[in-house]
């Protein structure tokens, strides 16, 4: 009967712990921040950077559900590289969440550019700005005055 009650209290426990997906919280492995809308925007509670086989994926949370993604080709990680984004359907380039005009919603972006200012491969560390325009549902966000500086993981 004791080990009954047990596996009850770790059920109950496991499926607390398990009904929403967190945001990882604590990692500062750098800085993004831009306006949306014109409003200032930073990530808090978490900037991580995870270089795999084909891209570098840069996330920042503000710990209050708000998050911004920047993918980069690896292709394109060179100090003084500029590329537009567009809405090509071949994968995200960039992404926005949960912003105050339409919560819960995630916008991809229409157009835009990513410039990578510094891109040091031995440090893992890559710095730079962007901007980019996204739509959904009838909604637009305007991202601008982006940078990012952001030491990376392989």
């Amino acid at each position: 009967m004791k080990l009954f009650k047990l596996l009850i209290i770790g059920f109950l426990a496991l499926n607390t712990a398990c009904k929403e997906e967190e945001e990882p919280q604590g990692q500062m492995q750098g800085t993004i921040e831009c306006n949306i809308d014109g409003q200032a925007w930073k990530a808090t509670s978490t900037v991580a950077g995870q270089q795999d086989f084909e891209k570098l994926t840069l996330l920042g949370f503000d710990g209050k559900g708000a998050n911004i993604a920047l993918y980069i080709p690896n292709s394109k990680l060179k100090s003084g590289e500029t590329f537009e984004l567009a809405a090509t359907g071949k994968g995200i380039i960039a992404s926005v969440t949960k912003f105050t005009k339409a919560d819960g919603k995630d916008f991809y972006v229409n157009t835009g550019s990513i410039n990578i200012t510094n891109a040091d491969a031995a440090a893992m560390k890559v710095e730079g700005t962007f901007n980019f325009r996204s739509f959904e549902g009838g909604v637009t966000l305007n991202v601008t005055n982006g940078r990012f500086s952001v030491n990376y993981r392989q």
